[in-house]
């Protein structure tokens, strides 16, 4: 299906350009440098993403059209009929609303949804068995994805300097599958806060199929600028930053060694503090170097990259700063005692692991 040419919703254009409202074009394209390479390459940074299209019914203008819908979730029994999200990010061909929407495969969508399985967990979604919905860090359930984008660019209007709306924003855009948006909201994001942990990560994310010297470069600018960042809690950084360093370890290894793994001293200036040596970043990037492709192999390092006074984010509406996944911020546990066995699973005592420095 040509994703490319579905609506970029008017008040997303307003926010990136400033230009004032008016009547939109189907094919209108969201700036950014990269916008346009992703925009021609879109299944290069769609990971394993189901294309499920589907005939359906815009009820606000009566619209019949083929959509791709992606993942299905239906909603947990609540005493009435039952209902489905949409997790593809599709709007009206016709009049671009979000939804609602009627189909005559309705009872198919729901036995395929709950047929299909888990869902990925990202930015609130968990679905055992295909049973579940959105969740937003708000608490906000959204019935799809254009109903959470929607949602996010009403608060952006009311704060349109907000950067982790954005970056919320884009990780809606991409596990709706559409990561041209998702670019788009990603690179505001770093417009607003050049070192913005979560940000560089998706641009790395997306980019490495279509530049891996370029994805590269914004993976490293993510390591270094980890020890600083506030707006997660440590166990999730620790897991996104082990993911990171994996992928840049991928293509360094694509590269033959050309793109490098690690940032260099220059790169890593701005976060690094004098408790974390040099010899033991070095001795722990060749332990990954021989053994290394599973994201859990790259928690140590995550853990001596990221500050040890980290305390969490601080708490901000009715549930808290959460993470692109939906979740309550994670208590942070005392830690392991030194004879213990390490808690990031190396088979290692603690004190020779990830304590090693503390």
């Amino acid at each position: 299906m040509d994703h490319g040419s579905e609506r970029c919703h008017p008040a997303f254009l307003k926010l990136l350009t400033g230009a004032g409202p008016g009547r939109e074009a189907p094919e209108a394209m969201p700036p950014g440098p990269y916008v346009a390479e992703v925009s021609e390459h879109l299944d290069l940074c769609r990971d394993g993403w189901p294309e499920n299209p589907r005939e359906l019914t815009c009820a606000a203008c009566g619209a019949r059209d083929l959509y791709d819908v992606g993942p299905v979730l239906v909603l947990p029994d609540r005493g009435g009929e039952p209902q489905i999200t949409f997790v593809g990010y599709f709007r009206c061909h016709s009049c671009g609303a979000g939804g609602p929407w009627t189909s005559p495969d309705l009872d198919y969508l729901i036995l395929g949804a709950i047929a299909g399985g888990t869902l990925r967990r990202s930015f609130g979604i968990l679905a055992p068995g295909g049973l579940g919905e959105i969740e937003l860090f708000d608490s906000h359930h959204p019935r799809s994805s254009a109903d959470a984008a929607q949602h996010l660019l009403e608060l952006l209007l009311a704060d349109p300097l907000n950067a982790q709306h954005f970056v919320r924003l884009a990780n809606v855009y991409l596990t709706g599958g559409r990561p041209d948006l998702a670019m788009a909201a990603a690179e505001r994001t770093l417009e607003l806060e050049p070192d913005h942990f979560e940000a560089l990560l998706l641009v790395g994310h997306m980019l490495r199929r279509l530049d891996p010297v370029e994805a590269a470069r914004q993976l490293r600018h993510a390591v270094a600028a980890a020890r600083q960042y506030r707006a997660l809690p440590l166990q999730e950084m620790r897991k996104l930053l082990a993911a990171a360093l994996r992928d840049l370890m991928r293509i360094h290894r694509d590269s033959g060694g050309e793109i490098p793994f690690f940032p260099s001293e220059e790169e890593m200036a701005a976060g690094r503090s004098g408790d974390t040596t040099w010899t033991s970043i070095e001795e722990t990037t060749i332990h990954l170097r021989a053994r290394g492709d599973d994201a859990a192999a790259y928690l140590p390092l995550a853990s001596l990259l990221l500050s040890p006074d980290r305390t969490p984010p601080e708490r901000r509406g009715p549930k808290g700063d959460l993470s692109p996944s939906g979740c309550e911020p994670l208590r942070r546990e005392p830690g392991p005692g030194r004879n213990e066995p390490c808690p990031c699973g190396s088979g290692r005592k603690y004190k020779k692991c990830c304590g090693r420095d503390a």
